[in-house]
């Protein structure tokens, strides 16, 4: 099981009316050409159809993470996903596992903010089984308080692996606790010890009850299978599931906090090389000046995507301050979206050194902007990355899912192409320059034991 946040890519599929049952109406996407109708419980069903390889991936997501959890029960999303794979009446205790190992296949899960997806890659024949067996553990899944038990320690025990013993990772969580304020993604997804601990048999079982149902959940299917053949398979298992009628909608906040000086510094003597990063609270497909996601996009590839991006160039291959040089913007949020640098110091370098170049090249931007050459290049690169994916129909299914779960309208990702290209010089400039200057950020800074920077 991992846990996951979601980032920026391009899908497509398209929205269409219900009639009882499922919808006949369909409409091929210009890039996945995915195709999609509704069961009549709400549940949406996503075709990627591929017919090179006798392959499918099956995924189910639901639109529920961390961020949506009762205060006082961080993990509680998490916690979940570990124990759905603990069995129904129909398949106990270990048999989902088997028969999937059986059929030729892997499955596993993931947790972010946002949502929780499982998934099964399987040979297409055994599409049908793997849909019985996701559909009777959205409704009839069994907690017993063994298994809770001990499944606690093994959560605990990866919090431990993955946090506790990072200082990178402990670093994270005190600086998300810092900028973040009323949307919950200061709470770490994988939960604060002390919560864990404390959630009980009957907290889980009404988180379960309430976040999953068909109406709150995506079903997509990639690969070598025909959209009547979904659609008779999704109706003789989801179908026959009830939808939740009391069932409403997250809400999130979309409060800004004002911008403040944010500075997280950590010496652990784990830590042999220093690290610096920073992130700002950005524009996502949810909050903020939707216009301003595209420019965003854009300024990501340019500034901190790859090799030949201005800052890795001038950190790492001119002035070699640092050994690594990135950024990752993430519009992919149900609330608020976000803009990280990362950058590892050279050996030898001193941290304020870095930073002091890393603002000169912030400043370039607020100064002068980009060029008209850069635009052109990254908005070429981005294309071609909608061609990669595009090959790749279990890579494109998992992130359209994560689009989709999110709150990314079908027309946003039909017309992401299109958007990128009006994208102007002058734009992109204007709104790159008052992001910078205005933004709420934090600093994080990770340091060796006694070390200064």
């Amino acid at each position: 099981m991992r846990l996951v946040k979601a980032g920026l890519l391009f899908f497509v599929l398209l929205q269409l009316l219900m009639i009882p049952s499922y919808s006949n109406a369909k409409v091929e996407a210009s890039i996945f050409n995915a195709q999609t109708f509704f069961l009549e419980n709400g549940m949406q069903v996503v075709l990627i159809e591929d017919n090179r390889a006798p392959i499918v991936s099956h995924m189910v997501w639901y639109k529920v993470g961390s961020a949506d959890e009762p205060l006082g029960q961080s993990g509680i999303a998490h916690f979940l996903e570990h124990l759905m794979f603990k069995g129904t009446r129909k398949f106990p205790e270990g048999e989902m596992s088997q028969i999937v190992a059986r059929s030729g296949g892997n499955q596993n899960a993931f947790t972010s903010y946002d949502y929780t997806a499982y998934y099964q890659n399987v040979p297409k024949d055994k599409l049908p089984l793997m849909m019985e067996l996701e559909s009777d553990r959205m409704k009839n899944l069994i907690l017993k308080p063994s298994e809770i038990d001990t499944e606690r320690q093994v959560v605990l025990e990866e919090r431990r692996m993955r946090v506790d013993s990072s200082p990178f990772a402990l670093l994270a969580e005190r600086l998300n606790a810092s900028l973040w304020v009323t949307n919950h993604y200061s709470i770490p997804i994988i939960g604060w010890e002390n919560e864990i601990n404390k959630i009980s048999e009957k907290n889980l079982f009404d988180f379960y009850k309430k976040w999953y149902v068909p109406n709150n959940s995506i079903l997509i299917v990639a690969g070598d299978i025909s959209l009547d053949s979904l659609r008779d398979f999704a109706s003789s298992t989801y179908g026959t599931i009830q939808s939740d009628s009391s069932f409403t909608s997250r809400s999130r906040s979309s409060y800004l906090p004002p911008k403040v000086d944010i500075r997280i510094t950590m010496n652990d003597d784990r830590v042999r090389q220093s690290r610096w990063y920073k992130t700002y609270i950005s524009p996502s497909i949810n909050v903020g000046k939707k216009s301003d996601i595209y420019a965003l996009s854009l300024f990501n590839e340019i500034f901190g995507t790859g090799i030949t991006s201005r800052l890795y160039q001038s950190l790492v291959v001119k002035q070699k301050l640092a050994t690594s040089a990135s950024s990752y913007y993430n519009d992919s949020s149900v609330s608020w979206g976000s803009f990280s640098i990362f950058v590892t110091p050279a050996s030898g370098v001193n941290v304020k050194d870095v930073e002091n170049e890393i603002n000169v090249e912030l400043n370039k931007i607020i100064n002068s902007g980009i060029t008209e050459n850069e635009l052109t290049i990254a908005k070429k690169r981005i294309v071609a990355d909608l061609i990669y994916i595009k090959d790749s129909p279990i890579q494109a299914s998992r992130l359209l899912g994560s689009l989709l779960s999110t709150g990314f309208s079908l027309k946003d990702i039909e017309d992401w192409p299109n958007n990128i290209q009006q994208v102007s010089l002058g734009d992109i400039n204007s709104i790159m320059s008052a992001f910078l200057k205005s933004a709420p950020n934090a600093v994080g800074v990770l340091l060796p034991q006694g070390g200064e920077e």
